[in-house]
């Protein structure tokens, strides 16, 4: 038990000083410097489970299911941390895997995706749903999002999506797990590494294999809030798997 807690400090603390840290997705503060910019963002450089990576088909597993308890998220801020557009949500939604439970604490997305399938291929957008288990571990659910049909159900977010680093706005909407699901929730699993300095590992990823759709407006409204804040995309480039298995649901 002490050593769990140790380690969710040195997580915390890393988190804490990666705020303090520049950097970004360009030039001298890009992807292939983090592991330069600070002590605290060393395993970008050097960890062997680092995330996105390529998500190859791998032997078919009878993974125990991911419970969504999504009903509903409510939402209580919309921030443009300065790398990404992040909802803040209240306590009461939740995931759990194999009997472990997961909070929801915060979504965000990268354009374009971070993760890719098959042979490198991408889509236009990745949402990443954060959660934390009340011993500190985080598990990721990422939802690919191509462009097509306008969501609807994002709309109170997009409304109000800031456009300049730091900013903040309140939002009260509600989203249920129908809404920013698939309805195929077949995913890809692994254990993988925040995707942002500090770069830290032990996180538990499920990316979701079916993909969402986003309308035309609504995903160049994110780029353009992104090109004005930080950068052209905020995609961490795919990392190299080192031996890791992907397991992947049976359809």
């Amino acid at each position: 038990m002490k050593s769990l807690l140790l380690g969710c400090l040195l997580v915390a603390a890393a988190t804490a000083a990666a705020a303090d840290v520049e950097w970004g997705y360009e030039g001298r503060i890009g992807p292939e410097h983090w592991g330069d910019l600070d002590a605290s963002f060393e395993l970008c450089a050097t960890g062997r489970a680092q995330s996105p990576i390529n998500l190859s088909a791998s032997s078919p597993a009878d993974l125990a299911g991911i419970e969504f308890d999504y009903d509903p998220i409510s939402t209580r801020e919309v921030f443009n941390n300065g790398h990404t557009i992040e909802v803040e949500v209240e306590p009461g939604s939740s995931i759990s895997v194999a009997g472990k439970t997961y909070e929801l604490v915060q979504f965000h997305w990268h354009a374009p995706s971070e993760h890719s399938v098959e042979r490198g291929a991408r889509y236009d957008m990745e949402l990443h749903l954060v959660h934390r288990s009340t011993a500190g571990e985080l598990a990721v659910v990422g939802v690919f999002v191509r462009r097509g049909r306008h969501h609807r159900a994002l709309r109170p977010i997009w409304d109000v999506l800031p456009r300049a680093a730091g900013e903040e706005r309140p939002i009260e909407a509600e989203l249920t797990d129908g809404e920013l699901l698939p309805d195929n929730r077949a995913h890809f699993r692994y254990a993988g590494s925040l995707t942002t300095p500090p770069c830290t590992e032990g996180v538990r990823w499920h990316v979701l294999e079916q993909p969402i759709e986003m309308s035309n407006a609504q995903v160049n409204k994110f780029i353009r809030a992104l090109n004005r804040s930080c950068c052209l995309e905020n995609a961490r480039p795919t990392q190299p798997l080192n031996g890791r298995q992907v397991t992947k649901d049976r359809e």
